[in-house]
């Protein structure tokens, strides 16, 4: 069952792919603007959620397959993905953005669906197989992307793998794309 769970939110959240892979066909501004809007969108529905009773109940029954159950009384980890999408755009240079954002949408999901199928060594609350899915599927999305130098891919390889491992208390979806981007931006300046 928690392997179900988990492929259902993984799916939805590869479906994030398309920020990344829209943002390389359309202009940046334009990006942050459509991700903006889908911000505030997202945010609105999130506060109905959590706090109006009415739209609770009407807005309940649809995300709650998905939701993990501490995601009932806070907010959701596609509100943080948005965030952390806008941010990273914002502020990283394109190429380093983009192979940001799809570390969010492809490794972290092959993290998740690894390590709850086949996850026997625990780290804080993910698994070493886990980690190693997310380590392997970076490593290829550096080497497809080709538009990076060595340092850049190996620090970003690194960084986020170890930002998808350890307990950080904010959401990996806002952590993760901002963090990764800025030390990939740092080595390369």
């Amino acid at each position: 069952m928690a392997l179900q769970l988990e492929i259902r939110r993984k799916l939805i959240h590869l479906a994030s792919i398309s920020i990344p892979v829209g943002y390389l066909f359309i202009e940046r501004d334009t990006t942050l603007v459509i991700l903006a809007a889908v911000f505030v969108l997202s945010l609105s529905i999130e506060i109905g959620r959590l706090f109006i009773p009415r739209i609770r109940s009407r807005v309940h029954p649809v995300f709650a397959p998905i939701m993990r159950v501490a995601e009932e009384r806070k907010l959701s980890g596609a509100t943080y993905l948005l965030a952390g999408a806008w941010i990273t755009i914002y502020f990283f240079e394109k190429d380093i953005a983009v192979i940001a954002l799809l570390l969010v949408s492809i490794s972290d999901a092959a993290a998740a669906i690894v390590g709850t199928a086949y996850g026997k060594i625990h780290l804080w609350q993910k698994t070493l197989e886990g980690s190693t899915a997310f380590f392997a599927s970076t490593g290829l999305i550096m080497i497809a992307m080709r538009n990076l130098s060595v340092e850049q891919m190996l620090v970003g390889l690194f960084v986020g793998t170890l930002v998808e491992l350890l307990p950080i208390p904010v959401n990996d979806n806002l952590t993760l794309p901002i963090l990764t981007a800025l030390v990939m931006q740092s080595v390369g300046s």
